[in-house]
């Protein structure tokens, strides 16, 4: 079933939009499969095999949110439903990860209609967010952020101050710097999306970051002496 599910995930994904209809009309069945999945954990315990299925359910919704957008909007407080009682009762980061990314493809699908569910959801994104010891997590984090930026524009102020503080206090600290890119170029497209009134509180603290960021890597790459070297310190 797991190799069926994760094969038909794939054809979602690749899907041609004669074919949306019928991705939208599997949203219920698998929110279906996806609320029994979600009852056998309460009742029974999570196993390795509920989570399987959770990660491959929440990605099939995630892959069709993506493909057929607006379409789905009929179907988003279902969803959300589905999504917010899998956050419930799931531990598992692969299945999170899942989770945390079909908020943003969501939100991008939905638009301004995503707006009621975004005090729901914002604890999960700061939650996974703060996980910087799973870069996995983190790192699906940080792109729905993004996505949820591009997709409510100004709207998505009401989780700025907590998500740009975490931002902020990661960017100064020695965490991974694999994390630190994507957490840089995500602080763009924020500021791009939601407008320079919205971003303008918190303009200063991140240019001086990325000013204290500039000027450390300047003083390595003064005792370097190779091309490689500095290369490795400007990315």
């Amino acid at each position: 079933r797991h190799d069926t599910q994760e094969a038909l995930n794939r054809l979602f994904g690749a899907a041609a939009p004669d074919v949306y209809s019928v991705l939208i009309g599997l949203i219920p069945q698998l929110l279906q499969r996806l609320e029994q999945t979600t009852t056998m954990a309460k009742q029974h315990g999570l196993t390795p095999e509920i989570e399987l299925s959770q990660g491959l359910l929440v990605g099939a919704l995630n892959h069709i949110c993506r493909k057929v957008k607006r379409q789905a909007t009929p179907h988003l407080e279902a969803i959300a439903n589905g999504l917010v009682a899998m956050f419930s009762c799931s531990r598992d980061g692969s299945v999170l990860v899942e989770a945390i990314m079909c908020i943003g493809a969501l939100a991008l699908a939905t638009r301004e209609a995503f707006v009621a569910y975004l005090e729901g959801f914002h604890p999960y994104v700061q939650a996974a967010l703060t996980s910087v010891d799973d870069y996995d997590l983190c790192a699906s984090a940080i792109a729905t952020v993004g996505d949820l930026a591009s997709a409510l524009e100004a709207q998505v102020a009401p989780m700025l101050p907590e998500t740009l503080n975490n931002y902020a206090e990661f960017l100064r600290s020695d965490g991974d710097r694999d994390l630190k890119g994507p957490m840089l170029s995500c602080l763009g497209d924020v500021a791009l999306n939601v407008g320079g009134e919205v971003f303008q509180p918190y303009a200063d603290t991140f240019v001086q970051i990325v000013q204290g960021m500039d000027t450390e890597a300047r003083s390595l790459i003064a005792g370097f002496h190779t091309q490689e070297d500095e290369d490795f310190v400007a990315e």
